[in-house]
């Protein structure tokens, strides 16, 4: 029986990927502060102790095989407590000769390798996403966010020369159940309590989406490969690239009445930023709704041959809770052929 730790099991990318390794017949284990939030999936034993605290890593991660580093600080402490607990899960992981599963993101990545011609060159080389970003593109990160996570990568990258395994899944904004830290409830939120709907994109900027339902199955399919795999892999997934207003157009189908859509008050929370931390990091991170920052997702099609891709409208029907969660396929039980269910707006 594989075992696993998952550290972050209560959040959005732990929980999703818990819950297929328990369907699955994983052994799960999840570490849990002691006033953290219970973890509530079946089948999960909880083990008390502090992603901080590297004993207590290294005593839960006792004879896994598989680390599931999903543990994620507020934006406004990524300074001082992004890193430390990588570091403790690296150590970890060698010490068990275990594998990382790391949920990546795309804020590290800057643009491609090349430019068309007649290109603005005097513009910063990380602001120029013409295409959609293999997993060899550039980690020029144009903000600190992005570039603490590119350091967070190296340090697990690093950890593969001493024993480690690393699989890095990298994917845009997520939506799901239960997916509450996300860009996706920060937008309907207020239209779930009849409010409006809120548009944080730029007019006819794609973006990149990932249901995380179908990013913690292939993440799993990817484990029960993991011996055909190198020590460090980076693999992206990318579910439907659409803009905002397409996604809360979705959104709006799938409620009892539309609700109207409002535009997202940068300019005032710019002039906020000063006096309201968040809200400043907010604003640095910008740039993703203003440039279509794009993932090609080809290696993992290529590897894994049946992605699964739900409908964008069933996917958007289950993260609002207006539709049950559908039950785990396995990967052999899948047609062949690539993308299942792929949407995107761009092809």
């Amino acid at each position: 029986m594989e075992r696993a730790l998952v550290i972050g099991a209560s959040g959005n990318f732990g929980q999703a990927v818990a819950r297929q390794m328990v369907e699955r017949g994983w052994e799960v284990r999840a570490l849990r502060r002691s006033a953290g939030r219970a973890v509530t999936l079946k089948g999960i034993r909880e083990v008390e102790g502090d992603a901080f605290d590297a004993e207590a890593v290294q005593r839960a991660a006792r004879g896994v095989d598989v680390i599931v580093h999903a543990y994620n600080a507020p934006y406004t402490r990524w300074h001082d407590q992004l890193l430390p607990p990588a570091r403790h899960v690296a150590r970890a992981a060698i010490e068990n000769g275990a594998t990382i599963v790391l949920p990546g993101n795309v804020y590290g990545l800057g643009s491609d390798f090349s430019r068309p011609l007649g290109s603005d060159f005097s513009r910063p080389l990380g602001s120029d996403f013409s295409r959609p970003l293999a997993e060899g593109a550039s980690r020029d990160a144009p903000t600190a966010k992005g570039r603490l996570r590119n350091q967070l990568e190296a340090e697990l990258e690093a950890a593969t020369e001493r024993g480690a395994r690393l699989l890095n899944v990298r994917c845009g904004d997520y939506l799901g159940p239960g997916a509450d830290n996300t860009w996706f409830r920060h937008m309907t939120q207020k239209a779930l309590k009849g409010g409006a709907l809120v548009d944080p994109g730029t007019d006819g900027v794609l973006h990149e989406w990932a249901y995380l339902p179908d990013v913690a199955n292939a993440t799993v399919d990817l484990l029960a490969r993991r011996a055909e795999l190198g020590p460090s892999e980076t693999f992206h997934f990318s579910s439907y690239q659409l803009t905002s207003r397409q996604l809360l157009e979705v959104v709006n189908r799938a409620l009892p009445a539309p609700r109207p859509i409002r535009r997202m008050p940068w300019r005032l929370m710019r002039w906020l930023s000063p006096f309201a931390p968040m809200l400043r990091e907010l604003c640095e991170m910008r740039y993703l709704w203003e440039q279509p920052v794009l993932l090609d997702d080809r290696k993992l099609r290529t590897f894994l041959g049946a992605v699964p891709r739900t409908p964008i409208d069933e996917a958007v029907s289950t993260s609002l809770g207006r539709a049950p969660l559908p039950a785990v396929i396995p990967a052999d039980r899948r047609p062949s052929g690539g993308a299942v269910g792929r949407a995107s707006a761009s092809k």
